[in-house]
């Protein structure tokens, strides 16, 4: 059976230019709640009688007209609109227009004398047997009316059980610990909470209620069990504590690191700074960074730039170590031409005008000259230049943000930074911490450069985890700068596709010596115990760095025999082409 063979009705239909008098007379005439808008002979929607009332029935025809409906072709089964919520099917030919109109009345009432309700009833069966879902369903008063096998596995019940019986019966018996239906009924909302089976399985379920006419007459909850994953879960935690350090956090390195272009951390102490970050960078307050060289400080400000409404505008870097103080005014304010000797033709754009609507970042602020400071303040307080050997004042809209490596609070004490400067530039201090203070960031920080320079110098090298012990142990003075620095360098002059610690520059290796002859003292030692394990780890490198006994006594400082005595006392062999 198709939509062809049901009666099509064309007396349901107006048009969008019918006058609401004869909307309301075909409304009467075909005694119908709904009919077709037609524009043309193409399909427009469909209008109620329930909306056009609302508006005095005097309101025109596109003012009500709904464009969200379901139409059919003439060759659609009819059990796609068994659950159609409309009055009225219209039907549309191959061309795009309209033919005429199926009652829905006509298409269930088919249906259930050819048995397709039936078919349907059995294919709904099918679907809430067979999900892998618990699905529990109560009435309107809590009662139980129908659960599925899935719940009845999950929950080791049957379902002869329970239907029939209230949920607060079951709550009562020891079924559930908590009841979701009774949370959905009380609030009227789904709901989504954590149960215990009576065979103490973990359930996650969701209840959702069913209205009509504004009442509750179905809860409808989906449960699944956790118990499996809350199993999972245990054994992998179990397995992170006791795996290796490297191989745990590369696992979930994809997981841990906050990429923002070169923005890379993963410990709380940066993600909080970095929520801060986010939070102001919406507005144009002036910020101020602050922290050691080589932290970070200018990525941030870029950060702010690029996530602040001044976003398309552009982000000027002030240099202040870098720019000679003779040259400084004209470099930020700029010059009209023949302001001075050796001046440009046509003068020349400082850069505060060209972060005009934009950013203008200073980087070292501490390092500005007194006099330079005094003309900054001024501009920041009246937001206008006036170029050097000109009279015209340019008004200039940019946000400041200042960096420095420097303490300006003991500067302005001892007069080298302008107080009053001071105060205009620190309205929103943020302290970027040193890469020692936030060791968490390291490993990532490692594995990011590593990655980097593999795809820029088109390579494949790793780090040990020894060598990966000492740069996540070493206190990174020049911070991430010198970080970065060090990776390349390491991959562009390690011989092997592993970077071991004989790559590492001495400074580094010596600093870990001490951790290492140490590592494996215990609390129950005595003198002479930690004393022959020193002697032994400090031999056992020496012999590594050497190629023969003669060699190994020259790095020690002994003689051959002194040596060998102590390398036999130790049971450590020598090399397989020496004789004892």
């Amino acid at each position: 059976m198709a939509i062809k063979d049901f009666t099509l009705y064309n007396d349901y239909h107006v048009t969008v230019d019918t006058p609401p008098s004869a909307v309301l007379s075909r409304f009467l005439s075909s005694r119908s709640v709904q009919l077709v808008v037609l524009e043309g002979h193409r399909l427009k929607g469909l209008i109620d009688i329930f909306t056009f009332a609302e508006n005095d029935l005097s309101c025109s025809v596109k003012e009500c007209v709904s464009e969200k409906y379901v139409s059919a072709q003439l060759t659609d089964s009819p059990e796609m609109f068994w659950n159609a919520e409309q009055h009225i099917i219209p039907v549309i030919g191959d061309d795009g227009l309209f033919i005429g109109c199926v009652q829905r009345e006509d298409i269930i009432s088919s249906l259930i004398q050819t048995g397709g309700a039936l078919h349907l009833e059995e294919e709904y069966r099918a679907i809430f047997e067979y999900s892998y879902d618990g699905i529990f369903i109560s009435n309107g008063q809590g009662k139980v009316v129908r659960i599925n096998k899935a719940c009845e596995i999950m929950e080791g019940i049957k379902s002869a059980e329970v239907v029939g019986k209230s949920v607060k019966q079951l709550l009562d018996e020891g079924y559930y610990t908590n009841s979701v239906t009774l949370e959905v009924l009380k609030k009227k909302i789904p709901v989504t909470q954590l149960q215990r089976a009576k065979n103490g399985r973990r359930i996650m379920c969701t209840g959702v209620p069913v209205f009509k006419n504004g009442e509750i007459t179905r809860v409808v909850i989906n449960s699944r069990d956790i118990s499996e994953l809350t199993l999972l879960e245990k054994e992998l935690q179990e397995t992170k504590i006791q795996s290796e350090k490297l191989r745990n956090q590369v696992r979930h390195l994809e997981k841990e690191i906050l990429y923002d272009e070169k923005l890379v951390y993963k410990s709380e102490y940066m993600f909080e700074i970095m929520k801060t970050v986010l939070h102001v960078a919406e507005f144009d307050s002036t910020l101020l960074l602050t922290g050691e060289s080589g932290v970070g400080k200018e990525m941030i400000a870029r950060l702010v730039h690029r996530k602040s409404k001044r976003r398309e505008f552009p982000f000027i870097k002030v240099d202040c170590g870098s720019i000679p103080s003779a040259l400084f005014e004209s470099e930020l304010f700029g010059y009209e031409k023949g302001a001075f000797t050796g001046a440009e033709r046509q003068g020349k754009m400082g850069l505060l005008e060209l972060s005009d609507k934009g950013t203008l970042f200073f980087d070292e602020i501490g390092d500005l000259p007194l006099e330079m400071q005094v003309k900054l303040l001024r501009f920041m307080q009246d937001k206008e230049i006036i170029k050097v050997g000109g009279k015209k004042a340019i008004p200039v809209d940019t946000r400041i943000i200042a960096a420095t490596n420097r303490d300006l609070v003991s500067m302005v004490e001892a007069g080298d930074f302008r107080k009053d400067l001071y105060y205009r530039i620190n309205v929103i201090p943020l302290i970027v911490p040193p890469l020692r203070e936030r060791k968490e960031d390291i490993f990532v920080l490692l594995q990011f450069f590593l990655d980097k320079f593999n795809r820029q110098f088109g390579i494949t090298k790793e780090l040990d985890t020894e060598t990966l012990e000492i740069l996540e142990e070493y206190s990174w003075p020049g911070n991430v700068r010198e970080l970065e620095n060090l990776m390349e360098r390491l991959m562009v002059l390690s011989p092997e596709k592993k970077i071991h610690v004989s790559d590492l520059p001495v400074a580094l290796r010596n600093g870990f010596t001490g951790r290492k002859l140490f590592s494996d003292v215990t609390q129950t030692d005595t003198y002479r115990s930690v004393m022959s394990k020193v002697e032994k780890k400090i031999l056992e490198e020496a012999k590594v760095k050497s190629g023969n006994l003669k060699e190994m006594a020259q790095i020690l400082g002994l003689d051959k025999s002194s040596v060998s005595r102590k390398l036999k006392k130790h049971g450590i062999p020598l090399w397989q082409k020496e004789k004892p």
